[in-house]
C-alpha cells in the first residue's frame, strides 16, 4: 500500500457484507485473505524482469 486513506479502515462493533452491490449480511467479524501469485515478464527496454499477476484467490470468513 503506498498511501494511508482512512476511509479504507474498518472499524465498530458491527457491520455490513456488500457483493458486487449485492447486500449478504450482518457481521460482527469478518476476515479476508488474499494471496496473488506473480509470474516474471519480460519488457522491452528493461534490463530487469518485470512482474504480473497470474493469479488470485480471496477467501471471505464471517462470523
Amino acid at each position: 500500500m503506498d498511501k494511508y486513506n482512512i476511509q479504507q479502515v474498518m472499524n465498530g462493533t458491527w457491520g455490513e457484507v456488500w457483493i458486487e452491490g449485492t447486500y449478504m449480511a450482518e457481521v460482527t467479524a469478518f476476515e479476508v485473505k488474499v494471496s496473488l501469485d506473480e509470474t516474471d515478464v519480460n519488457m522491452a527496454r528493461r534490463l530487469a524482469k518485470a512482474q504480473k499477476v497470474s493469479k488470485q484467490l480471496v477467501r471471505l470468513s464471517l462470523n
